[in-house]
């Protein structure tokens, strides 16, 4: 089953709903009904959202114990999301082990081109092996430049304190 992350106006990476559209749906496949998909969309327009506020997150369950997307799902994640500006793509499996992917195709100084670089969460690449993260993380955020030690520090709850040079 699949279905679209409904996120917050002012932190588009806070899902606040999901919604599912009609889709018909095997042991080993989703496919979402174009009308429906449609339908919904416009739905969110008129509702007066943005369409990085519900057409940029995918959720999706697998039947199976494995939250590692399909080649289907790295297909059709590339075919339907490619173009965005940013994506994320987030598999629940059978036993609630989870998998999500955020994706940049823009960013500071790379222009609107698509680019073939993704940003993971929770993995990490080698040429050897691919390891994922088993666990939660919780509270993730991404920005377009770096941030002060009083800004780290106040994300945190924390003050930073600053001493005077003698």
């Amino acid at each position: 089953m699949g279905g679209f992350g409904i996120t917050d106006p002012d932190d588009l990476l806070f899902v606040q709903d999901v919604v599912a559209v009609k889709q018909e749906v095997t042991s080993i496949s989703v496919k979402f009904d174009d009308e429906a998909v449609s339908t919904f969309f416009d739905e969110q327009v008129d509702l007066g959202r943005r369409p990085e506020q519900f057409a940029r997150v995918w959720l999706h369950t697998h039947p199976a114990d494995s939250p590692e997307p399909s080649d289907k799902d790295e297909e059709t994640f590339k075919r339907v999301f490619g173009a965005c500006q940013w994506a994320a793509m987030v598999i629940v499996a059978q036993d609630d082990s989870t998998y999500a992917r955020l994706s940049f195709n823009v960013g500071p100084g790379t222009g609107i081109a698509p680019s073939t670089d993704v940003f993971h969460i929770g993995r990490q690449y080698s040429h050897l092996d691919d390891r994922y993260f088993r666990g939660a993380i919780d509270d993730v955020r991404v920005y377009d430049r770096a941030l002060s030690a009083e800004e780290v520090a106040g994300l945190a709850g924390l003050t930073v304190a600053r001493h005077k040079s003698f």
